[in-house]
């Protein structure tokens, strides 16, 4: 159920009322996500000391009720769909596996493969940072790195790179991942904060093209299906990803793990080069 109050819901919802001109909003509820989170966890440490976790999350649950879906109910425009658009709907599944097969196939792979990296430095960034021998303070302030940087780079590409392609923002947001794994988990704090800020950006570039790649490369039609498909691997790989990542860093250690997340950035990488750059409706023919 929580999967519903995500960013997918809100990206299929835009894509069906926006067609192509849903990219600049799905950027726009990024970065009011981003946001909002930091205003959250305020709420939630200020609630939970006032009344604790129990009732804190009855307050949360009573803000989804009386807040957010009087807001979707009577906000959002309606759709009156005849039987053949409702029948053609029901036919989207099929028609995302015979249509675009391999480039639908190359985006979920990009997007699992980065989830389960960003899964893992979510959960496990500070303990990392602690066995390569930063104390506790030292790396809670690289992490604090990460939040702004998404807020800068979906901003940018708000306003100065709101007409790049998905394709090429995917890369340059991969691209900076990378580097900024690299850097983020060397011996030197200067280097460690360039790599947060720089893995922060690339993550907050990539939180956008989870909404905006496939609808860039598919088209309207069939968006909505296409981001429950795409969701499915995705939301697996945020699953398992610490978990089994806790594992590798338990049984041969963080230059292990490093390695493995290394290397699934680069598959992501040389993915993103695949992808085709012109705006798609018969991409997937």
């Amino acid at each position: 159920m929580v999967a519903f109050g995500l960013y997918d819901a809100a990206f299929s919802t835009l894509g069906r009322l926006l067609g192509q001109d849903a990219k600049t909003a799905i950027v726009g509820v990024t970065l009011l996500g981003g946001l909002a989170s930091t205003i959250g966890w305020a709420l939630i440490v200020f609630f939970e000391g006032l009344y604790g976790w129990r009732i804190s999350c009855f307050i949360l649950a009573l803000f989804h009720l009386l807040l957010g879906l009087p807001l979707h109910y009577f906000l959002l425009p309606r759709e009156e769909q005849s039987t053949e658009t409702h029948a053609k709907e029901l036919n989207n599944q099929t028609t995302v596996h015979k249509e675009g097969n391999r480039l639908f196939m190359l985006v979920a792979i990009i997007l699992t493969v980065q989830s389960f990296v960003v899964a893992t430095i979510s959960v496990h960034l500070l303990s990392m940072l602690k066995t390569i021998g930063f104390s506790v303070s030292t790396a809670l302030a690289i992490g604090m790195m990460i939040g702004p940087a998404q807020i800068i780079a979906r901003l940018l590409e708000f306003s100065l790179f709101k007409n790049l392609h998905p394709s090429w923002s995917s890369r340059v947001g991969v691209l900076i991942s990378f580097f900024g794994i690299i850097f983020l988990f060397t011996d030197g704090y200067v280097l460690a904060l360039l790599g947060a800020a720089l893995y922060g950006a690339g993550n907050g570039i990539l939180t956008i093209i989870r909404g905006t790649l496939p609808l860039a490369l598919f088209g309207q039609e069939g968006y909505a299906t296409r981001m429950g498909l795409l969701g499915r691997p995705i939301m697996i790989a945020l699953a398992f990803g610490p978990l089994i990542s806790a594992f590798i860093l338990e049984k041969w250690g963080i230059n292990i793990l490093l390695m493995i997340l290394i290397a699934l950035v680069l598959i992501a990488l040389i993915g993103t080069l695949k992808l085709p750059v012109h705006q798609a409706e018969k991409v997937a023919e």
